[in-house]
C-alpha cells in the first residue's frame, strides 16, 4: 500500500500504478504523472580508514606484562593526579593580574619547569590508562583471548544534526584473530556547535 505524502496537494486521487517509476538514487518517486518527494533526514554517512593500533598494542602488552594490570592502573592515576597538581602549581608564575592565593608563587623559570613536567605526567597517565582500556576492548567475548579483535572492515560513521550539536554514530566491525568471531561495536559522541561570536 502506498502512503500519500500529507504535504502534497491532492488534485487527483486515482493513480496509474502501472506507470510507477522509482528513482534508485532517491529524491523523487514517480507515480503515474505525479511526483512524490521523499522525506530525507539531515544525516551524512561515510567510512573511516582502518586504524593502525600497532604502537598502543605493543605498549599495552609490554607494560601490562611487566607491571600487571593493577599496577598500571595505579601508576596511571598517580601520574594524572601529579600532573594536574604540577600544572596548577605553575599558574601563579604566568598570571600577574590574577593571583591564586591557595597556590604557591614560583618564579617564572620554575613555573615553566612545573608546567612541562605536569604535561609529561598527564600524557604518561593517559597512555597508561589507555593501554589498559585497549587490552579490555580487544579481549574476545567468545574465546576470551586478549588482544584478539582487529578491524576487518572500514568503520561506518553517520552524522546527524541535533539540538545539542552534531551526533556521530560510529559502528566498528571487529573480528577475533583466533576464533574469527565477528562483532559490531557501536558508540556515539556529541560534538557541540561552536557558539556564535558576538559581532
Amino acid at each position: 500500500m502506498i502512503k500519500q505524502n500529507k504535504n502534497e496537494v491532492n488534485t487527483n486521487s486515482n493513480y496509474n500504478l502501472k506507470n510507477n517509476k522509482f528513482n534508485s538514487n532517491g529524491g523523487e518517486i514517480h507515480i503515474g504523472d505525479k511526483i512524490h518527494q521523499e522525506i530525507k533526514d539531515n544525516s551524512v554517512s561515510y567510512e573511516l580508514n582502518i586504524q593502525d593500533n600497532t604502537f598502543i598494542e605493543n605498549f599495552s602488552k609490554y607494560i601490562t606484562k611487566k607491571l600487571g594490570d593493577k599496577k598500571v592502573a595505579i601508576w596511571g592515576l598517580i601520574e594524572l593526579i601529579t600532573g594536574l597538581i604540577s600544572v596548577f602549581s605553575s599558574l601563579n608564575s604566568f598570571f600577574d593580574n590574577i593571583s591564586f592565593t591557595w597556590l604557591p608563587n614560583f618564579p617564572k623559570t620554575i613555573g615553566i619547569i612545573f608546567l612541562i613536567v605536569g604535561i609529561i605526567l598527564l600524557l604518561a597517565g593517559v597512555v597508561f590508562l589507555n593501554s589498559l582500556k585497549y587490552k579490555k576492548d580487544t579481549t574476545c567475548e567468545k574465546c576470551n583471548k586478549e588482544y584478539a579483535y582487529l578491524q576487518y572492515k572500514n568503520p561506518l560513521v553517520r552524522e546527524v544534526e541535533t539540538r545539542e550539536g552534531t551526533r556521530k554514530n560510529i559502528i566498528e566491525y571487529l573480528e577475533c584473530r583466533y576464533c574469527h568471531d565477528k562483532i559490531e561495536r557501536k558508540h556515539h559522541k556529541i560534538i557541540p556547535y561552536e557558539e556564535e561570536s558576538d559581532i
